[in-house]
């Protein structure tokens, strides 16, 4: 009799024990179908986190693009009042210049009618130095 619950303690120990790799077997297969899974789901997470990085890097691509084509409008803006600013300085002394001259001959016609033969000998000296001058050279 004790031989058969020896062996029977035996028959007991090799059914839990293969109960036991069972477990352990189904349990490994569940994790690595779980680890599967898990991977398969962060592959596709990334996979939509780098679509979504593409996205925003083109957006951004396109917005530097916009601001530089802005700041060049902008450059090209100020080139044209700078110059347009110029041009209306220079028309201003251009005018000033030219009033000025008007009046210097205006100045000079009414001394030689004061003044006929000062404004003869003035003409007659400045006539002379010119001819001195270009015959000189």
């Amino acid at each position: 009799m004790s031989d058969q619950k020896t062996n029977g303690n035996k028959d007991s120990a090799k059914t839990a024990a293969k109960q036991s790799a069972e477990e352990v077997k189904q349990s490994a297969e569940d994790l690595a179908k779980e680890a599967a899974e898990t991977a398969q789901a962060s592959y596709e997470d990334l996979k939509a986190q780098i679509d979504v990085l593409k996205h925003d890097m083109a957006e951004l691509s396109a917005a530097a693009l916009r601001a530089g084509q802005y700041s060049a409008r902008d450059a090209a803006e100020r080139v044209r009042k700078t110059g347009r600013r110029a041009v209306d300085h220079a028309s201003d002394q251009m005018e000033h210049a030219t009033d000025h001259v008007e009046n210097m001959l205006e100045e000079a016609e009414t001394f030689t009618q004061q003044r006929p033969a000062v404004a003869l000998g003035l003409a007659a000296g400045a006539g002379f130095l010119l001819a001195i001058a270009m015959t000189r050279r």
